[in-house]
């Protein structure tokens, strides 16, 4: 088997336990509302808004980084006509 074969078997794995570790319901209270969750819905919905803020905050400076890269590939007088 290949390494990356056993590391993707190994990680399934490991989810998979903490998934079955962390799926008994919990209660919470958001302002006015009180409801019951599990702890694995709960995990999920933080994992995805992380993911969704953390490209969010990271789109700007790509953005930035053409631009200097497409400034510098111009000539100097292309330079001069655009600032």
């Amino acid at each position: 088997m290949k390494i990356k074969t056993i590391f993707t078997i190994l990680l399934t794995a490991i989810i998979t336990i903490a998934l079955f570790q962390n799926s008994e319901p919990i209660f919470m209270k958001f302002l006015v509302f009180d409801f019951q969750i599990s702890k694995l819905v709960l995990i999920g919905a933080v994992f995805i808004v992380g993911l969704i803020v953390g490209l969010l905050w990271a789109a700007p400076k790509r953005k930035e980084e053409a631009l200097e890269a497409e400034k510098s590939e111009l000539d100097e007088s292309d330079k001069d006509w655009l600032n």
